[in-house]
């Protein structure tokens, strides 16, 4: 994770810190991927939008569109994600921990899509991510930050 010199204590706190940011990163990435539709290989932790656009991926975690419910990747058991690709999803965590931060530590909670854009800004703020996907698979939405040099 990267050195924090002023932590914050709130959501609020890192919103407001990271979200221009994240803005900025997300015009870079629908440039790049346009609107192309998205395929994940969670073996080789990659997402692609067509054979020439590959990227690394972190799962932050998934949203239920029947519940409306937020659960992190790091508190998804049934899934059986490989441990390199929750990485940020668990450093969010023990920032949240840290800081008291209760978005970042409770395992589940009841979100709204808008919850999805709060955490995709976070984290892709938190880590340089290149920016976030929302990879919707009908019945819920993959949340994921995605690094590279050629939407960077």
């Amino acid at each position: 994770m990267p050195v924090d010199p002023t932590p914050a204590h709130t959501e609020q706190e890192l919103l407001e810190r990271y979200a221009a940011l994240a803005y900025d990163r997300q015009t870079d990435l629908h440039e790049v991927i346009g609107d192309n539709d998205w395929n994940a290989d969670m073996n080789l932790g990659t997402i692609s939008f067509g054979p020439q656009l590959v990227f690394p991926i972190q799962v932050l975690g998934t949203f239920s569109h029947v519940a409306e419910t937020w659960l992190w990747a790091w508190a998804d058991a049934q899934s059986n994600l490989p441990p390199q690709l929750l990485s940020q999803a668990q450093q969010l965590r023990e920032y949240g921990e840290q800081h008291g931060i209760e978005l970042l530590t409770a395992p589940d909670f009841d979100a709204t899509t808008q919850d999805l854009h709060v955490i995709g800004s976070i984290a892709s703020g938190m880590f340089g991510a290149s920016g976030y996907y929302l990879a919707n698979y009908g019945q819920g939405t993959l949340v994921v930050t995605i690094k590279s040099e050629q939407i960077d």
